[in-house]
């Protein structure tokens, strides 16, 4: 319990409310027009923010746990931590995609179709918050 606790305040929900919306096609890197050159990656953030005034969602963790107990997983858990910090303790059944892999297509596939919320965890919020823009831009 005392480890769950310690990550809290690094938990954040991306994609909660917004189940409804379709997943647009993400844009390559440099297929998206430069600074204020819209591109999708434009359009989701501005999407993103538009829908959640920059306010994310922590998740207690007595719900995460009831959640994982009751056997319904409300949310897909993704570990943003580095490798060395998520053998130490981690949620159960978190998947461990850090911060440096989490972009890569490979872990990308990893991750759920929008409409299943996931929910990321790190120690600080730090970077759960990194990750969370940048799956914002790719649209989840």
């Amino acid at each position: 319990m005392r480890k769950l606790a310690w990550g809290l305040a690094g938990w954040a929900l991306v994609a909660c409310a917004h189940a409804d919306a379709a997943r647009a096609p993400v844009v390559a890197p440099g297929g998206g027009g430069g600074a204020g050159g819209g591109g999708a990656a434009t359009e989701h953030l501005a999407d993103f923010f538009g829908r959640t005034k920059g306010i994310t969602r922590l998740v207690p963790a007595f719900e995460v746990w009831e959640s994982i107990h009751s056997g319904t997983n409300r949310y897909f858990v993704v570990d943003v931590r580095p490798v060395d910090d998520y053998a130490k303790g981690h949620v159960p059944g978190a998947l461990s995609l850090p911060i440096d892999v989490l972009f890569r297509p490979e872990s990308l596939a990893k991750l759920p179709e929008r409409g299943k919320p996931i929910l990321l965890v790190c120690n600080s919020g730090h970077t759960e918050s990194m990750a969370l823009g940048g799956l914002a831009a790719l649209g989840y």
